[in-house]
């Protein structure tokens, strides 16, 4: 609880979701929602903390290699 109320959290918040959306993304969407989807996530790179995004970026690559469960 220390970490939510200061707001120190919700800076992982979106990352975390974009990793999770592109797990769907890799494991379940048909080709037409997964082109979606990755435009989704591309145009939410501006909502992730500057610090964060090589490391959003990298994880993603591994995701798409194969890797789950990975988060911030």
């Amino acid at each position: 609880m220390e970490f939510s109320v200061p707001g120190f959290i919700k800076r992982y918040c979106t990352p975390n979701a974009i990793l999770t959306l592109s797990e769907y993304l890799v494991d379940y969407a048909t080709p037409e929602v997964a082109a979606k989807g990755w435009k989704c996530i591309e145009n939410n790179f501006k909502n992730v903390d500057p610090k964060f995004l090589d490391e959003l970026k990298s994880r993603i690559e591994r995701i798409k290699k194969g890797e789950r469960d990975l988060y911030f």
